[in-house]
């Protein structure tokens, strides 16, 4: 066997087992959120200093002083955090609305137009949410990979760019999933309202 099957079955297997890991790791999820659940999983999040990170004066200001590497490298790992913190909420109420439209057609509810569009709309921007906040993440992921603070050839990153990656802006877009779940919420009664509103 040549060296080049060798190294095509070594990569073969490579995506084999991420395949499985991830597969394994998808099952074991439980996604079946009710609003009972929803209080409970979300962390709360203190969404003025996530935007004070993401703000480009801020960050021009933070890299002035001392080491400019070290200091953005630590701003990406904090940038890191807050970004799974508002992808675990956003996941927790995705789920919950997925909840909702899966109990409505098995179970034939006859849920109004009004509530029937509240679990589009938390569907939607949700979505939206998701895949934007992996390309953020998967950015940073890269950016420390390559260890940048450790060698001065490589360009510098930004964390306030990374709030807009591509044509989505990350905060408005948790915005908007917050206030869609906020009105699903609503079907339930006006204090859970302020229940999403303080926890997210």
């Amino acid at each position: 066997m040549g060296k080049d099957a060798l190294l095509l079955i070594m990569f073969a297997e490579a995506i084999g087992l991420a395949g499985l890991y991830f597969l394994s790791k998808r099952l074991s999820q439980f996604t079946r959120r009710t609003w009972d659940d929803v209080p409970d999983f979300l962390r709360q999040v203190r969404f003025e200093s996530v935007e004070k990170l993401f703000d480009a004066d801020e960050e021009k200001e933070a890299l002035t002083f001392g080491n400019s590497r070290r200091a953005l490298r630590c701003r990406l790992d904090l940038a890191r955090e807050y970004l799974r913190s508002l992808q675990h909420n956003v996941t927790i109420v995705y789920q919950w609305g997925e909840t909702e439209w899966l109990d409505m057609v098995r179970h034939h509810l006859q849920y109004d137009e009004d509530t029937r569009e509240k679990i589009l709309a938390l569907h939607r921007e949700a979505i939206t949410f998701l895949v934007a906040v992996r390309v953020a993440l998967f950015k940073i992921w890269f950016w420390s990979v390559l260890q940048f603070e450790k060698w001065p050839a490589i360009p510098l990153s930004s964390v306030a760019g990374l709030r807009q990656p591509g044509s989505v802006d990350l905060l408005e877009a948790y915005q908007r999933v917050k206030r869609a779940a906020a009105a699903l919420a609503s079907v339930y009664g006006e204090e859970h309202v302020d229940e999403i509103n303080q926890l997210m």
